[in-house]
């Protein structure tokens, strides 16, 4: 009677640990976003796109038809990521906007983003007109490119690249960007 007592009170303590565990892994990041109740939502499709409204803040906010074109960009990319790795993948995938003038202190970038994959999740700041191009696939004047969506599609449907060069040059490769500007208009800047 003894054992099976102690081997309850041992298995409720590691199941209270692994969800000590699982609930600090990797979220202090979303809590702190969880907990700004300030967005206007949007879903479409598989991708859920939180944003500023437009009265939010000191910087530009994406109106209503801009969110739905960066929804709409963010599926396709979805989709063709898929097709270029020839993996599935079906998790909703959430997208937080930051302003540009809130992005450095939020997101750590206030020029690009920021991906958690193991949550399906990544951080981009919103800048209107930032670089006026053609992306790889198509799509005039993104204002969200698909890097971020490449790291967080390819980690769950491939596993983790084993180095940060690997999952970034990936990324770049996918998305035909990187900072904004097409890498194939960058390459004859490169030494020879």
């Amino acid at each position: 009677m003894k054992q099976s007592h102690r081997t309850s009170k041992t298995m409720i303590f590691i199941h209270q640990l692994i969800m000590v565990l699982l609930l600090t892994s990797c979220t202090d990041f979303i809590a702190q976003v969880d907990l700004q109740k300030e967005w206007q939502v949007l879903g479409s499709g598989n991708i859920v796109l939180h944003y500023r409204s437009p009265d939010f803040g000191g910087g530009s906010s994406p109106e209503d038809e801009e969110a739905r074109f960066i929804a709409a960009n963010q599926n396709y990319y979805y989709q063709a990521i898929q097709d270029s790795i020839q993996k599935d993948f079906t998790g909703k995938v959430l997208i937080y906007l930051y302003n540009q003038d809130e992005a450095l202190e939020h997101i750590g970038t206030s020029g690009g983003g920021h991906a958690l994959p193991k949550v399906n999740t990544f951080y981009y700041a919103f800048i209107p007109g930032q670089n006026e191009r053609r992306d790889k696939y198509g799509i005039e004047n993104p204002f969200v490119g698909a890097h971020e969506m490449v790291h967080v599609i390819t980690h769950r449907a491939l596993g983790y690249p084993g180095t940060k060069l690997m999952s970034e040059g990936y990324a770049v490769w996918l998305d035909g960007s990187y900072g904004g500007h097409s890498i194939r208009d960058d390459h004859t800047s490169l030494p020879r």
